[in-house]
């Protein structure tokens, strides 16, 4: 037996242990949650209210959130709603812990549970997690070569939540055409059921949320115009916001979104031979939460299975991995706040937030890529 091999064999135990203990911590909050239900969280306040309203959500009233997701919360109905919720999102934790062990190994299964503690205050609170745990399935269906696993529940998390999408251009790098049938499918088919149901306005309110007009205090831009304006906040939509958001702006952002995803993704598909649910994802990700208007100190979790791949690979990966920890830090600080707080030291802390989502982001575009050899060369 070589070195490493009784290397690896002795952290058994102890990584063992490790996942028992980092579990242990999520079922006594998640109990903890069941038993005392937070009432202070604007997401259950709203889910709540479309919960028990007799009227059509997106046709009769304004939602932000995607249909899966508003499905679900009609799904549950009016029992108890955030002891379900936190039983849920504490079953999609595990879900997606599963996810990166079956794709990646136990020891990155521990490293994506051990990210996740700085979030577990507000993990469990919201249903994001569904989306991540999704996400998680798919990107090991990916790398284990099973195209129409990886679209299918692709194309349900995005279905969740929007984030997703920016996961899809990995079909493109991998070469996975024959991911394209399923996920045009999954897709459409959601499409015409949203259509359907809710009617034509539904796809506005998402991208709206619900027609805010302000920018969110803990998004990249509205951190800077709180602290340049010192203007108060005023809840809207479910966040404080801060000042309006001109239509230019809007553009801009998109724009620069859509430029910041295409060089990601170039740079990807040079890099070929690199794992792309990594720090590719990662970047990916961390690119939507600093270019967003709304960046919710919940959306934290999305990089969290990404992070935890990317922590062990080469040292470019970690570098992108630990600077997404430090943002992931900062969220779990912000998550502690009452749902109307603010003062100029927790904008100063979303502010360092989403500067780190923005070096995660240039520090993965500035590596250096190899160059990919002609054939014959």
């Amino acid at each position: 037996m070589t070195t490493r091999a009784r290397a690896s064999t002795a952290t058994e135990p102890w990584l063992a242990v490790a996942i028992v203990a980092l579990v242990a911590v999520r079922i006594f909050v998640a109990a903890l949650l069941v038993a005392a239900p937070l009432d202070r969280d604007p997401w259950l306040a709203r889910a709540e209210t479309i919960a028990s309203s007799p009227a059509t959500p997106y046709r009769h009233f304004p939602v932000s959130m995607m249909p899966g997701e508003t499905v679900a919360i009609l799904l549950v109905g009016e029992v108890p709603l955030a002891g379900t919720v936190a039983i849920v999102a504490f079953v999609a934790d595990l879900a997606a812990a599963a996810a990166v062990a079956r794709g990646w190994g136990r020891r990155a299964a521990a490293v994506y549970l051990a990210l996740g503690l700085p979030m577990l205050a507000v993990a469990y609170v919201q249903l994001d997690l569904v989306a991540v745990a999704l996400a998680a399935w798919a990107a090991a269906s990916f790398r284990q070569r099973q195209d129409a696993p990886f679209a299918v529940l692709l194309g349900l998390a995005f279905w969740w939540k929007l984030w997703p999408l920016v996961l899809a251009p990995a079909a493109w790098v991998g070469r996975r055409r024959a991911a394209l049938i399923p996920a045009a499918v999954v897709l459409g088919v959601g499409g015409v059921a949203w259509f359907l149901w809710g009617g034509r306005d539904g796809p506005l309110q998402v991208l709206t949320s619900r027609g805010a007009v302000g920018w969110s205090v803990d998004g990249t831009v509205g951190s800077v115009v709180r602290l340049v304006t010192a203007e108060p906040a005023i809840a809207e939509a479910g966040a404080l916001r801060v000042g309006a958001i001109p239509l230019w702006a809007r553009a801009g952002l998109f724009v620069a979104l859509a430029a910041t995803q295409l060089a990601i993704w170039r740079d990807a598909e040079r890099d070929r031979d690199r794992e792309p649910f990594g720090a590719t994802a990662v970047a990916a990700i961390a690119a939507l939460l600093a270019l967003a208007p709304v960046s919710p100190t919940l959306a934290a979790v999305w990089v969290l299975p990404f992070a935890a791949v990317a922590m062990g690979s080469d040292r470019e990966e970690r570098r992108v991995a630990v600077l997404a920890t430090g943002a992931i830090v900062l969220s779990g600080m912000l998550a502690l706040r009452a749902p109307d707080q603010q003062s100029t030291i927790l904008t100063l802390v979303a502010l360092a937030r989403n500067l780190l989502w923005i070096a995660a982001v240039a520090s993965w575009l500035t590596r250096p890529i190899p160059r990919r050899l002609a054939p014959g060369a």
